[in-house]
């Protein structure tokens, strides 16, 4: 029999005003599972969620607000998250980027 209970824990944002802006947390000593994991939002701050020790490695994600957070991502067994990453957004797209300058350029030429 295992020792080991399974938690969710399930927070709802006010979507679409609300949104991830950073993901910190914290890794076993030897690096081999997350032991917790708090994130943040435009508006406040939720967790830590999970149990951690002093000495676990801090791990800290600052994405900014440019809404660059797309999801979660990562592996886990019967015991425990064992890895965790984050799909970013791009923060402007090539087209957004090339239009913005064309923009720009025609505002500072002047007709003679």
């Amino acid at each position: 029999m295992s020792d080991y209970k399974f938690v969710v824990n399930q927070v709802k944002f006010d979507y679409p005003s609300e949104y991830i802006t950073w993901v910190s947390g914290r890794l076993n000593y030897y690096g081999n599972n997350l032991r917790s994991i708090t994130f943040g939002t435009n508006r406040r701050e939720y967790g830590p969620f999970g149990k951690f020790e002093n000495y676990d490695t801090i791990f800290d994600l600052r994405l900014g607000d440019d809404r660059q957070f797309g999801g979660f991502h990562g592996t886990a067994d019967e015991k425990s998250v064992r890895s965790i990453g984050v799909y970013c957004n791009p923060i402007k797209t090539l087209g957004n980027l090339v239009n913005e300058n064309i923009a720009k350029l025609e505002d500072d030429v002047v007709l003679v």
